[in-house]
């Protein structure tokens, strides 16, 4: 399925800390137990946001109405927008979805509940509409230096989804699943490593931690660790298991945790360098938690390149590792060995007058790939030239295939503007010589002005090296005057790990007439990034 993401406005986001604060609108006599509180929104898009709140207590209040004041400036009450929920039939979290709002903008938030005449509610949140951002990634690190009555640990966020990270920090608690509305601590905002101490344990008990990272989307949370206060532990047992299976670029091993220190392994797998002694901090595996077997499929390695390896086991005392093995991945160097139309060099980009999404790929057709039958592809090189669009390289089968849905798909995240970025598959496509093999990558979001597509001087092959997926049908460059190659190139690797370069089609394919009624649409025709300067080869 394919994703479009970008995220178009930064965002800044309010986390309640500190005493509950009941606020009413007028001057009442509240009784201490009646509380709610607002929390983190989620799921914010351009015009809709999921309020949610949670009721503490309802007190002896007869209670008839619960639900959200939301308004573009501070303070809202009963007198702005409602989201009314009706009579709250249990304490607890309670959530409402809020549409109709305006993109891009800022608007306050707070939860209610109310008698019919009274209302109580807590302080404000600001949030922002905010296109597509999604939630922050966070990883929960090891608990360490744990004593009766303390422990250290903390996390690491390593993207903020799209939108900056506001809050983060650690929650824990005694029962499973802890969440920011148990014991809570802040630990700074943005995204890297960040430490937290645990203070006031009881000895003897057993804790629960995660880490959590808050942006305008919400409140994500890392994987779960557990220890026990006061109690002695050591790092686990583990050994490597023998590497097999290598081909050009992947390996199998894995490895066996002996002894678990007294404390569950918590998360284990094999890492791997070019380097001795390679660590978590490198490449690694995650290949489940708890003692015993495990395996490990290590992918996207280069060709023809030693590496070195160890299988790791962690818990709540820290990481170990098995001893370290080598091994050289077989095949060539990844600098041939491609099948492509280009001659190798970029000399524009190709975009559409009016913004959007579109596919581009090249195509071979059964008669150029016999020779290739039990041959798959391993990686794919594409020279993207669009700073605000983002790309996934995919590919496709048939004479007019569907772009929603491809045989493989891989986003790229963070591409090199104006270069060839090369993305190895996770799982290689096998070549079937039987139908036509398309390649290619999807741009996605392009602003007007950009111009992210990547093609060389030509000439082109048409309907073979040109084709782009827009106004709703795949056509060819050439039928709208543009003689000129797309920048794509793919490797690909025999079963016994033999690279073969294909620089162009061994059997090369009858150029096709153009076909009659394949223009595109005036509203998405293609544009050279440099219009007076470039013209069509003829």
């Amino acid at each position: 399925m394919k994703i479009l993401y970008r995220s178009l406005t930064l965002f800044s986001i309010i986390l309640l800390t500190g005493t509950l604060v009941i606020i009413s609108c007028e001057k009442l006599d509240l009784k201490k137990f009646v509380s709610v509180r607002t929390l983190i929104p989620e799921d914010i898009e351009d015009h809709s946001v999921k309020g949610v709140g949670f009721i503490d207590d309802l007190g002896d209040e007869n209670i008839t109405d619960h639900g959200f004041f939301y308004a573009k400036h501070s303070n809202p009450t009963q007198s702005d927008s409602v989201v009314s929920l009706g009579k709250p039939l249990v304490t607890g979290k309670f959530t409402a979805l809020i549409d109709g709002l305006d993109k891009d903008s800022k608007y306050f938030i707070r939860a209610f509940i109310s008698d019919g005449e009274k209302f109580w509610y807590n302080e404000e949140i600001l949030f922002s509409t905010s296109g597509t951002v999604f939630l922050p990634v966070v990883q929960t690190a090891p608990v360490t230096e744990i004593t009766p009555t303390s422990a250290k640990t903390g996390g690491e966020v390593t993207a903020d989804g799209g939108a900056p990270v506001t809050f983060r920090g650690i929650c824990f608690g005694t029962e499973a699943e802890p969440d920011t509305s148990t014991n809570l601590i802040v630990a700074g905002s943005g995204n890297g490593e960040f430490m937290a101490l645990l203070n006031g344990l009881k000895t003897d008990s057993v804790y629960f931690v995660r880490a959590y990272a808050i942006n305008s989307k919400g409140i994500a949370y890392g994987n779960e660790v557990s220890f026990i206060a006061g109690q002695t532990v050591n790092v686990p047992v583990v050994v490597t298991t023998a590497i097999s299976e290598i081909t050009s670029i992947n390996a199998a091993s894995g490895g066996t945790v002996l002894s678990d220190g007294g404390s569950p392994v918590t998360s284990r797998g094999v890492c791997w360098s070019q380097m001795p002694e390679p660590t978590v901090n490198d490449l690694k595996t995650s290949d489940g938690s708890g003692s015993g077997e495990f395996s490990s499929t290590i992918t996207n390695l280069v060709p023809g390149t030693s590496y070195f390896l160890r299988a790791y086991a962690t818990n709540v005392k820290g990481t170990s590792y098995g001893e370290t093995k080598s091994f050289t991945t077989g095949g060539n160097s990844p600098n041939g060995d491609w099948l492509h139309y280009d001659n190798g060099t970029n000399y524009d980009g190709i975009g559409l007058n009016s913004g959007g999404s579109f596919d581009v790929a090249i195509r071979f057709e059964p008669s150029q790939l016999a020779d290739y039958e039990g041959w798959s592809i391993v990686r794919i090189r594409f020279f993207p030239k669009g700073a605000f669009t983002d790309y996934a390289v995919e590919g496709f089968t048939g004479q007019d295939p569907d772009p929603a849905a491809p045989v493989f798909y891989h986003e790229v995240m963070n591409p090199e503007i104006d270069e060839w970025n090369e993305v190895i598959l996770e799982n290689p496509h096998p070549i079937n010589v039987n139908t036509d093999l398309w390649v290619g990558y999807y741009c996605i979001g392009q602003p007007v002005g950009e111009y992210p597509a990547g093609v060389d001087t030509g000439p082109s092959t048409p309907y073979y090296s040109d084709l782009i997926f827009a106004g709703g049908q795949w056509n060819s460059m050439a039928a709208i005057g543009l003689n000129l190659n797309w920048n794509i190139r793919v490797f690909i690797e025999s079963i016994d790990g033999e690279t073969k370069e294909i620089s162009l089609p061994v059997k090369k394919a009858p150029q096709p007439e153009a076909k009659p009624g394949q223009k595109l649409s005036p509203d998405q025709i293609i544009s050279k990034s440099n219009v007076n300067n470039i013209q069509p080869t003829q």
